[in-house]
């Protein structure tokens, strides 16, 4: 089966508007009408109200840029989104469909984190409660436009993507996630600091 490499994309701190519309150059060229439709969507959100720190700021204090946490904190909820979706993109296979959902559960993952959507759950901050209440926001924005079936794939993804699930989807959303993490904190400490 042969995919379809994606040269390696620059690791976003901020997202830009003109990072947004790049973005979604790539996705229009390897996502199908419906999943182009609801990523589009997605990414509106993201530019809306997603320029806010990619980790929650569970401390009265500022974040020490000393630690992961801190230099992490630096990074915006939507350069975030963009920087896990564009990992997984490198490797993915237009024609094969969880590659599509999968998309979707990246892009997502963490929508839940702006504060109005974070509400819809009750509860003090967790990583648990960010991914339910990002779970429950692309459910509603799929509503029926994909089928039940595959949108529970992206949805349980979400769900559970910092407890143990299951699925092609969910290990290919952790993966991207945890990797994204990674070049996101190299990004920050290798450029002597903060890069707008």
């Amino acid at each position: 089966m042969r995919k379809e490499y994606m040269p390696v994309t620059k690791i976003q701190i901020n997202a830009s508007r003109a990072v947004a519309e790049e973005f979604m150059l790539r996705c229009a060229s390897v996502l199908n009408p419906t999943f182009f439709a609801v990523v589009q969507e997605l990414m509106e959100v993201l530019q809306k109200d997603g320029h806010i720190p990619s980790v929650y700021n569970v401390y009265s204090k500022p974040t020490n840029s000393h630690t992961s946490y801190g230099r992490l904190a630096n990074v915006s909820l939507a350069a975030h989104a963009i920087n896990t979706s564009t990992i997984f993109m490198e490797c993915i296979d237009r024609r094969m469909p969880l590659d599509q959902l999968t998309m979707i559960a990246c892009l997502g993952h963490d929508i839940g984190k702006i504060p109005r959507y974070l509400k819809l759950v009750d509860g003090t901050y967790s990583r648990i409660k960010h991914a339910r209440a990002s779970a429950l926001v692309v459910q509603d924005l799929i509503g029926a436009r994909i089928p039940l079936q595959q949108a529970e794939l992206i949805v349980d993804a979400i769900r559970f993507h910092h407890e143990n699930g299951s699925g092609l989807i969910w290990e290919k959303v952790v993966n991207a996630d945890r990797r994204a993490r990674e070049r996101e904190e190299f990004t920050i400490i290798t450029s002597g600091g903060i890069t707008k």
